[in-house]
């Protein structure tokens, strides 16, 4: 069998399990360290590039200059003169125009907008501990909207009211917002992981999605 899957005519060091597998951890060792070392090379040449570009001081300049440029647009495009603080709900399209990124629970954002605001996005963070009832609540503020979160975190933590769903999968004692909204529609939604973040190397998240 050694001959012919690996040309091995040596057989007497592989005559026994233990020989067999301490040649084994030989050869899995040797194999590391060759891929470690080429890896500490390439890594050598990157690092080289991006001296020789003067990596630092354009990533340096590209901050610098980005932030000047957002500072430029809200100084032109944002005035101090109004803070809306008692007047946002009369003026709610004004009040949007200013600040076209508002945040909110699902508890309050219905009562937030005066309950005349339909929002072009509504994007509900952690959904997979959100109540479905509180969650369908803000559903009503949008014209588009996002569902975020992980089936696989701990489950939330419902109110027990003991009233019967009107159907399973809007048992709000037994599945979250995300939970429902998946079952409900299913594959006629569009759904995508998570690609890219900030938390940990773009392997490691790429890890857990496959």
């Amino acid at each position: 069998e050694l001959l012919f899957n690996f040309r091995i005519l040596r057989t007497r060091p592989f005559d026994n399990w233990d020989k067999r597998m301490s040649a084994f951890y030989s050869l899995q060792l040797h194999y590391y360290d060759k891929v470690l070392q080429d890896k500490k090379t390439e890594l050598a040449a990157h690092e080289e590039a991006l001296r020789l570009g003067n990596f630092k001081a354009l990533l340096e300049e590209l901050t610098t200059s980005s932030m000047l440029h957002l500072k430029h647009h809200l100084h032109r495009h944002i005035s101090d003169d109004d803070t809306f603080d008692t007047t946002y709900r009369k003026r709610l399209d004004a009040f949007l125009k200013r600040y076209p990124v508002i945040g909110s629970s699902t508890h309050s954002i219905v009562n937030s907008l005066g309950g005349k605001a339909v929002l072009d996005y509504v994007i509900i963070d952690e959904a997979s501990q959100q109540d479905i009832v509180p969650g369908v609540l803000a559903l009503s503020c949008a014209k588009n909207l996002i569902i975020v979160g992980d089936r696989k975190q701990l489950a939330h933590i419902p109110e027990k009211l003991g009233l019967e769903a009107p159907a399973p999968w809007y048992d709000c004692e037994k599945y979250s917002l995300l939970d429902s909204c998946v079952s409900v529609f299913g594959n006629s939604i569009p759904m995508t992981l998570l690609k890219e973040h900030y938390r940990c190397h773009p392997r490691i998240i790429q890890f857990c999605n496959q």
